[in-house]
């Protein structure tokens, strides 16, 4: 056939060869910016002199494929980059999950132990090397976790030992149950004091303290046990510490197989401490602010309760607790006396709690206009006169017939209360008294604050308690 040249060129037959020649190009040029040892096949001044190009310059095509290439090596850079920082972050995970990395031996630990102790203990040390042989013996590690899990199955159930009540249990031990508990705390004490003399105290990274998170558990409680026995000799009431030393029970659970995860637990909550910490003292102001308003609305109000005043009941009624009528009744001569049953109980209402809260709105005194305040009642009527005083200073004395009954159901409604015979006026059965001419049986009385007198808005932190 006939030569190149020779033959007739078409326009589509010149874009066809420049397209060839560009991807060439191209192709050399991205096989040296990869592999810049390797020299292409020909140069770029030859290149571009058979495109009719100066020395030097690049086609578009090339400024393309090159500006591609910059972003493609950019990227890997980057994926690089970041899985070198996966693998940095994966060891540091790996070494945080790892709650005890104490050292394996004395060279590894510090030179010296307690060192304002004696002068401190070195690695040849005969008392450090036993201390640091026991912390290194199975069975000794064996022996202080069995002691751990005893003391806190003893905590949680020492209330159910016998028929004793809870409070007769933790005001009055007896003999064996002290002895118990404090051979627990004295082991515990023991234990502390030997990775202490071991490991050192907390000046370095490899100390007691510094070395396992269970290790600051463990000092933690052993202050809280030492401070709970030192409030005993001084007969503080109503103080223990003892839940505290149940948080050890976590040392035998992470050694378990099946409670491993356990300890990422543990890690995640040490991470997040600081932020745990913001979110704790953000809901202790929210529980503040509704402890104040609460004091401010509800003080001394939850431990008045209705009680029955003296009421006469029927000789013959009947005992609903023994479902037995009285011994001394008698049918033929008693079906229409009555005795006076004494007050102070408290009323039973229609429905549970069985119980009616109530508040008392004014005690009723006499006025004297020429002096310009209330008369005090007869001093010999102790009772009238402690309800003066207390309502006196509470502005709460008015005249009689303030609170009482007028016959308009829409005032009453609102200003008319029944009035016991201290004259105190009272929210006990005021429905019914409203209703029908109805003598109210009840009046309200201070017996004390519910839930064992924990439950109330007197103080601050019993106001923290109804809150939580």
């Amino acid at each position: 056939g006939k030569a190149l040249y020779q033959r007739p060129i078409s326009p589509g037959l010149i874009r066809q060869i420049i397209r060839e020649e560009l991807g060439a190009a191209a192709t050399e040029s991205i096989k040296f910016e990869t592999n810049p040892t390797k020299q292409p096949a020909a140069s770029n001044m030859h290149q571009h002199a058979n495109k009719g190009q100066k020395p030097g310059m690049m086609s578009l095509e090339d400024k393309e494929k090159r500006g591609q290439l910059s972003k493609n090596q950019a990227s890997w850079m980057n994926l690089q980059e970041i899985a070198q920082a996966e693998v940095v972050q994966a060891n540091r995970m790996a070494k945080q999950t790892e709650l005890e990395h104490e050292p394996n031996t004395l060279e590894e630990s510090v030179l010296v132990s307690c060192s304002l102790v004696f002068g401190g203990f070195s690695r040849r040390s005969p008392i450090r090397q036993q201390c640091f042989d026991i912390k290194k013996n199975l069975w000794w590690q064996s022996f202080f976790l069995c002691v751990t899990v005893s003391n806190s199955l003893y905590i949680a159930m020492a209330p159910e030992f016998g028929t004793r009540s809870v409070e007769d249990v933790k005001n009055n031990p007896s003999i064996a149950e002290w002895y118990f508990d404090l051979i627990c705390a004295i082991i515990m004490g023991f234990e502390v004091l030997v990775g202490t003399i071991a490991y050192g105290f907390i000046m370095s990274e490899s100390t007691y303290l510094r070395n396992s998170g269970f290790h600051k558990l463990d000092f933690i409680c052993l202050l809280t046990t030492i401070f709970e026995y030192v409030s005993k000799s001084l007969n503080v009431p109503d103080f223990t510490l003892r839940p505290f030393r149940m948080l050890r029970i976590f040392k035998p659970i992470c050694k378990i197989k099946s409670f491993h995860g356990v300890k990422s637990i543990i890690v995640t909550i040490s991470e997040g401490a600081p932020q745990l910490g913001i979110i704790f003292l953000f809901m202790m102001l929210t529980i503040a602010a509704w402890t104040i308003l609460g004091m401010a609305i509800y003080s001394k109000s939850f431990r008045k309760r209705c009680v029955v005043v003296d009421t006469p009941v029927p000789v013959c009624a009947s005992d609903f607790a023994t479902g037995n009528f009285g011994t001394t009744c008698n049918f033929m001569h008693d079906i229409n006396s009555t005795v006076i049953q004494a007050g102070g109980t408290i009323g039973i209402s229609q429905s549970y709690p069985f119980e009616e809260w109530c508040d008392i709105v004014g005690f009723e005194a006499k006025y004297d206009y020429v002096a310009g305040e209330y008369l005090a009642p007869d001093a010999s009527d102790l009772k009238r006169t402690d309800l003066f005083n207390e309502f006196k200073m509470s502005s709460k004395l008015f005249e009689a017939g303030q609170y009482d009954k007028t016959g308009y159901a829409s005032y009453d409604s609102i200003f008319a209360y029944p009035q016991d015979h201290y004259g105190r006026w009272h929210t006990c059965q005021r429905d019914l008294f409203l209703k029908l001419n109805y003598t109210a049986t009840t009046m309200c009385e201070e017996v004390g604050n519910p839930s064992g007198g924990y439950a109330h808005f007197d103080n601050f932190w019993g106001s923290v308690c109804s809150i939580s």
